[in-house]
């Protein structure tokens, strides 16, 4: 299961960016990765059942999967995932199982959160 974190206009921002300032791109760096680490926590909470969505532990094994990584080197995106064999069954749901949306969900109620994080982190 992942959830990408993707900002629009990124390639033009990033040109402008690099013609302003190297320090400028640093910080677009950061603060998309400061997006995602947000965003993980969101999701652990989710899945934790601190949010609206069905709590999802057992054992533990899955919401201590989700990570979060960041890739800056072409795209400027911060990724959350889980590499749990079960993740997309609890988040898309089976034919006996309601779909729980831990990632989804987390990334879309929090979407105005992230971009000001971004935001803020270049300002």
């Amino acid at each position: 299961m992942v959830v990408e974190i993707k900002i629009n206009g990124i390639p033009e921002a990033q040109a402008i960016l690099k013609a302003q300032n190297y320090v400028k791109l640093l910080q677009l760096d950061k603060a998309i990765h400061d997006a995602g680490g947000f965003l993980l926590g969101e999701v652990v909470s989710s899945i934790a059942g601190q949010r609206a969505e069905t709590r999802s532990v057992d054992t533990g094994r899955f919401m201590n999967s989700v990570t979060t990584d960041s890739d800056f080197t072409q795209n400027f995106v911060s990724i959350v995932q889980s590499e749990i064999p079960y993740a997309d069954h609890l988040e898309f749901g089976t034919s006996r199982m309601v779909a729980r949306k831990h990632f989804r969900n987390s990334a879309n109620r929090n979407e105005t959160k992230i971009l000001e994080i971004v935001k803020q982190g270049i300002k």
